[in-house]
C-alpha cells in the first residue's frame, strides 16, 4: 500500500464533543426554612414524635447509599468535588505531615515514644468515590520523602466505608492499584456509628486498641453531615429536645423507599429536658454549655459523629487527629437565632444536614483535647482539626500546617474560584489558565472546564507556552481519577491542536478504554492516524464512527476523502 504524500490536504482541528455536566460540586450551606405548606395541601404522617437520631430517615439514608454505591457520585447526585480536588488534598497532606512530625519529635513527642517498627495509619471515613484518597496519596507520599525526620517511616492509608459496593469498587480501581502494591493503601468496611474495630482487607490485620501502636489520623470529608443528629432548642435559658414528625405530600406505602426524603418535611415538637440528657458526661457538658450561653435558637447536635469519635478515641487510646471538611458551623455566634433544621436532598434519595463543628470541638475539650477552627464564617465549607492527647502547645507543626491550609487561600476559596472562573472569565489567556492550573495543584477538573479555550490558543502559542502547556497537561493527567468527566478526550484535543498526533492518540485511546465509544473520539483518532500517514487506520476509525452514528457528517466527508486518496495512490 502506498502512503499519502506529505502534501496532502491540511487536517482540520479535532472536533469537540458536548461537554459533560461537571460533577456535583457542593451543596449550598443552608437555605432559609421552607415556607409552611398551604392549609388545604394534604399532609400524610410517615412517623410521629421521634428523637431525631431515632428517626427512620437515617435508615433510609443508609439504604440509599448502599443501593447507589459508586453511582451516588454521578453528576446529578451527591456533591463531592468541593472536598475531593487536588487543592484540598495538598492542604490535608500538609496537615498530616505536620501531625506526623509532632508525633516523632525527638525533643518531646506529645503522645509518648513513636514506634517506628509499626505503621502510622491514616483512616479515611466514608471514602465514597475514592477520588480524595487518590489525590491525597499523590500529594502526601512525595511530601513524606522530603522530611528528614520522617525518613523510613512506615505509612498506611486506610479507605473505609459502610457500603460494601464502594469498597469492592476501590479494589478494582486501576489508579489505586499501585498504592496497594506499594503497601501504603488498604481498605476496610467500617461504620463509624457502630463499629469498634477495623478489619483491613488487604493485610488481613485488625486495628484495635490492642494492636494500634502509634497515634491515629482520621479524615472525614462530607461524612458527619450524613450521620445521625439530635435537635435541641434553647428557650429562655432552658434546654428543649426536638421530637421529629416526618410528613409527606402523599401517602407512603410500606416498606418505605429512600425517595421519601425528597417528598418529606420534618416538623418538630419541643419538650423541656435536663442537660443530663445522655449517658456520656462529656456530651452533657456540651449541652450544659449551650444552655448557659445561647439565647433562643435551635441547635443541631451531631450525636452520630460524636459517638463515632468517642469510639475512635478508644481505639487510638486517646492519641488522635481528626481532620474534617463539611458545610457547618465552627463559631458559637453562628448558632444564634437559627430556624428549624432542614434536610438538603441530593439525587432524590440522599440528604445531608449542617454539621455543628463547634459542638465537636467542645466535646474534644471536655475530653482534654483541643480544636482548631478556621476564621472564616463561610458555611459552605469548613475545615476543622481536632486533637486528642498532649497539651495545647504540644502540636506546633500540626497547628502551623492547619493555619497555612485554612487562613490564607483556603479550600473553600479554591472551590469558589474553580466553580466561577470559567463563567466569569471565559476568554482567559493561556498564561492565566496555566497560572490557575498551578494554583490548583494540577486539578484535572479545571483543565476539563478550560479545555476548549486551551485548544483554541495552543496552536499559535509561542514555544515557551507550548512547553509549559505540555507539562501542565501531563501533571493534570497524573492527578486524574476517572469519574464522569472524559478528561483524556480533552487532552487529546489539546495535543491535536499542538500538532502532536502521537500524544493525542495516546489519550484518545485512553478515552476509548475508560469511556464508551463516541463518534467524535473515533473521528479525532482517525485524524491523528491521517496526520501520521496511516490512511487505512484512519479509514477504519471513520467507519467505526459511522457505525455508531450513520449521519455523522465529519466522518462521512473524511471517509470519502480518504477513500479517494487511497484510490488515487493505488492503495
Amino acid at each position: 500500500m502506498s502512503q499519502i504524500a506529505p502534501g496532502a490536504p491540511v487536517v482540520p482541528p479535532p472536533v469537540t464533543r458536548p461537554v459533560q455536566p461537571p460533577p456535583a460540586a457542593g451543596p449550598a450551606a443552608e437555605k432559609p426554612a421552607a415556607a409552611q405548606p398551604e392549609p388545604e395541601k394534604p399532609e400524610f404522617v410517615v412517623e410521629s414524635r421521634k428523637r431525631l437520631s431515632d428517626s427512620i430517615i437515617w435508615r433510609l439514608q443508609r439504604e440509599a447509599y448502599t443501593r447507589r454505591a459508586q453511582t451516588a457520585w454521578a453528576p446529578d447526585a451527591v456533591p463531592f468535588y468541593i472536598t475531593s480536588n487536588a487543592y484540598i488534598a495538598a492542604a490535608y497532606a500538609g496537615v498530616v505531615v505536620g501531625f506526623l512530625r509532632d508525633c516523632v519529635s525527638a525533643l518531646a513527642p506529645p503522645l509518648g515514644p513513636f514506634d517506628r517498627e509499626a505503621p502510622a495509619y491514616v483512616l479515611e471515613l466514608a471514602a465514597g468515590s475514592g477520588q480524595f484518597a487518590y489525590l491525597f496519596l499523590k500529594k502526601l507520599l512525595p511530601a513524606l520523602r522530603e522530611v528528614p525526620a520522617l525518613a523510613g517511616l512506615r505509612f498506611r492509608y486506610v479507605m473505609s466505608d459502610l457500603v460494601p459496593g464502594n469498597v469492592e469498587a476501590w479494589r478494582a480501581r486501576e489508579r489505586l492499584r499501585p498504592f496497594v502494591e506499594e503497601g501504603v493503601l488498604d481498605f476496610a468496611g467500617f461504620d463509624i456509628e457502630q463499629d469498634r474495630e477495623i478489619r483491613l482487607l488487604v493485610s488481613g490485620e485488625t486495628l484495635s486498641a490492642k494492636t494500634l501502636r502509634n497515634p491515629l489520623a482520621v479524615i472525614g470529608n462530607y461524612t458527619f453531615d450524613t450521620t445521625a443528629q439530635d435537635a435541641f432548642w434553647m428557650r429562655d435559658g432552658k434546654l428543649h429536645e426536638g421530637l421529629a414528625t416526618l410528613v409527606s405530600d402523599r401517602k407512603e406505602e410500606a416498606p418505605l423507599d429512600p425517595t421519601v426524603v425528597s417528598r418529606a418535611t420534618l416538623r418538630f415538637e419541643q419538650r423541656p429536658v435536663a442537660t443530663d440528657y445522655y449517658e456520656d458526661k462529656a456530651l452533657n457538658g456540651v449541652l450544659a454549655h449551650y444552655a448557659e450561653t445561647l439565647g433562643n435558637t435551635s441547635l443541631l447536635f451531631p450525636i452520630g459523629a460524636l459517638k463515632g469519635i468517642r469510639s475512635l478515641m478508644a481505639l487510638s487510646r486517646d492519641r488522635l487527629l481528626v481532620l474534617s471538611a463539611d458545610k457547618g458551623y465552627t463559631h458559637e455566634d453562628e448558632l444564634v437565632a437559627r430556624g428549624d433544621p432542614q434536610l438538603a436532598v441530593h439525587g432524590g434519595d440522599c440528604f445531608s444536614m449542617m454539621v455543628n463543628y463547634h459542638a465537636i470541638g467542645l466535646y474534644f475539650r471536655e475530653r482534654g483535647g483541643q480544636a482548631l477552627h478556621p476564621a472564616t464564617r463561610d458555611k459552605r465549607l469548613k475545615v476543622s482539626a481536632f486533637l486528642q492527647g498532649g497539651s495545647e502547645t504540644a502540636w506546633p507543626e500540626t497547628a502551623s500546617a492547619f493555619r497555612q491550609a485554612t487562613s490564607g487561600f483556603s479550600p473553600c476559596d479554591y472551590f469558589t474560584l474553580a466553580s466561577e472562573v470559567r463563567k466569569q472569565l471565559p476568554a482567559a489567556t493561556l498564561e492565566v489558565i496555566l497560572a490557575l492550573l498551578r494554583l490548583g495543584e494540577w486539578d484535572s477538573h479545571l483543565l476539563y472546564n478550560y479545555s476548549s479555550a486551551i485548544a483554541e490558543q495552543a496552536k499559535n502559542a509561542p514555544d515557551h507556552l507550548r512547553q509549559e502547556l505540555v507539562r501542565a497537561v501531563e501533571k493534570c493527567w497524573e492527578h486524574y481519577y476517572p469519574m464522569s468527566q472524559d478528561v483524556p478526550f480533552e487532552i487529546g484535543r489539546i495535543y491535536g491542536a499542538l500538532e502532536r498526533p502521537v500524544d493525542a492518540l495516546r489519550f484518545y485511546d485512553e478515552s476509548l478504554r475508560l469511556f464508551k465509544e463516541h463518534p467524535a473520539t473515533l473521528f479525532n483518532a482517525g485524524l491523528c492516524h491521517y496526520r501520521l500517514q496511516r490512511p487505512q487506520e484512519a479509514l477504519s476509525l471513520m467507519e467505526r464512527a459511522l457505525r455508531l452514528k450513520p449521519d455523522y457528517a465529519p466522518a462521512r466527508e473524511w471517509r470519502l476523502r480518504i477513500q479517494g486518496e487511497l484510490a488515487q495512490a493505488g492503495g
